[in-house]
């Protein structure tokens, strides 16, 4: 007995210095690491860099990343008036995405290189940009705009205005007013003028050189006097590079212009 009490005695003085030592309080410093806000990525997808384009209709794409959340996200490329930007608006600042594409169809650029720049800003201000440049080859571009005259047609029979009968005559009869409308339109480049005749006497004209990728317009006019006779009108349609197209009409009008 006196043995096994021995035994007992001699294991806890083992456990008891082979316990560690509780160490008094004291201030210790922490550091947390924590990951640091990384910028954004941005990666033009689309054209490549040093590509050479044969119209001025291409897609760009762009892709956006960011590890934390993108607040804007720009693309500019040259052109006319020092550049065209696309720049996502105050609605959609704040995405809760991290990967974001734009797409976007190019419709006026510059002839000769010019430049695609994409940017994007997360939120914490860190930027990132790319920026590639890229080789508009418009030599190709001979065809003219496209025009069609949709009042008065030839054969058409007009009577205030309303058709009332389709003829086989090669031009068009009006008794009343007389309006003219058609539609022009470029299928590759922007239009650069409009110039409507009646008897060779310019009487409407329309340049296009401040618009926003005017590729298509509308023509609508109205003779404000009395008219009388056989007449014939003239639609000229030039586009930037100087490709023009003309299509007339002849007609017989009786127009007393009764306002």
């Amino acid at each position: 007995m006196k043995r096994v009490f021995l035994l007992l005695t001699l294991f806890s003085v083992f456990l008891i210095l082979s316990f560690p030592v509780i160490p008094s309080a004291q201030k210790s410093n922490v550091i947390i690491n924590s990951t640091l806000d990384e910028p954004p990525t941005v990666e033009i997808l689309e054209p490549e860099n040093n590509t050479v384009v044969y119209s001025p209709y291409f897609e760009i794409s762009v892709k956006f990343t960011d590890d934390i959340e993108l607040k804007e996200v720009e693309v500019k490329y040259g052109g006319y008036y020092d550049g065209i930007t696309y720049r996502s608006g105050p609605h959609t600042s704040g995405l809760l995405y991290d990967l974001f594409f734009i797409n976007l169809s190019v419709r006026r650029i510059l002839p000769g290189m010019t430049y695609i720049e994409a940017k994007a800003e997360d939120m914490n201000n860190n930027t990132a940009t790319e920026k590639i440049f890229i080789f508009y080859n418009s030599s190709n571009d001979l065809f003219p705009p496209d025009i069609e005259i949709s009042k008065p047609q030839k054969g058409w029979i007009f009577i205030l205005d309303d058709i009332v009968r389709i003829t086989n005559l090669n031009f068009a009869i009006i008794i009343g007013d007389f309006k003219f409308s058609a539609d022009i339109w470029d299928s590759e480049i922007n239009l650069h003028e409009m110039n409507l005749y009646l008897d060779d006497e310019l009487v409407m004209a329309e340049n296009y050189d401040d618009g926003y990728n005017q590729l298509h317009d509308f023509i609508h006019w109205k003779w404000e006097r009395p008219l009388f006779g056989f007449h014939e009108i003239k639609l000229e349609a030039i586009d930037v590079y100087d490709n023009v197209a003309i299509e007339t009409i002849k007609f017989f009008v009786i127009d007393f212009n009764f306002k």
